[in-house]
């Protein structure tokens, strides 16, 4: 990474790297796809994948087979499946999408005790569970939605 490249080629660079260090890769990544450097990564982890990635390629049997796009589907924010714990004393969930909104988030699908919301980045999802838990709705679980990329591996189509 020597000499400020245009091009970086890293095939499987997290493999066998400890939690932190996988943070530090990601952060470096980010740095470098803001400096405008195009990064071509092969990797089979495909959570770090959708993580970091703008774009995904499949390749199999040597040929392109998809070409997947990860940011445009949610207008480039990231996916948090969240779920809260409901009570009686726990508002109807049609007043996530206005908490949602309140901090520039988006509700994509929202159910009794859960909800895909889309977000920016982590602070705006750090605000949004804060907001969420103070709104009434005590947030148990937030995980990014994980999984688009499995479904080349078992053949399906892509959406």
């Amino acid at each position: 990474m020597l000499g400020n490249p245009r091009f970086l080629f890293l095939d499987e660079p997290a493999s066998g790297v400890d939690p932190s260090g996988v943070l530090a890769f990601r952060d470096i990544l980010s740095d470098l796809k803001q400096r405008g450097v195009t990064i071509v990564l092969n990797s089979h982890q495909l959570d770090q994948l959708e993580r970091v990635c703008d774009r995904v390629a499949y390749i199999e049997a040597g040929a392109i087979r998809h070409i997947e796009n990860l940011r445009s589907a949610e207008i480039g924010r990231r996916v948090l499946l969240v779920r809260w714990l409901v009570t009686e004393a726990t508002p109807p969930a049609d007043g996530v999408s206005a908490i949602t909104t309140g901090v520039g988030a988006t509700a994509l699908e929202v159910a009794p005790g859960r909800g895909r919301l889309a977000v920016v980045d982590d602070t705006q999802a750090a605000a949004l569970l804060r907001a969420l838990s103070e709104g009434g709705y005590p947030v148990v679980e937030a995980a990014p939605e994980s999984g688009r990329l499995e479904r080349l591996f078992r053949k399906e189509e892509p959406s």
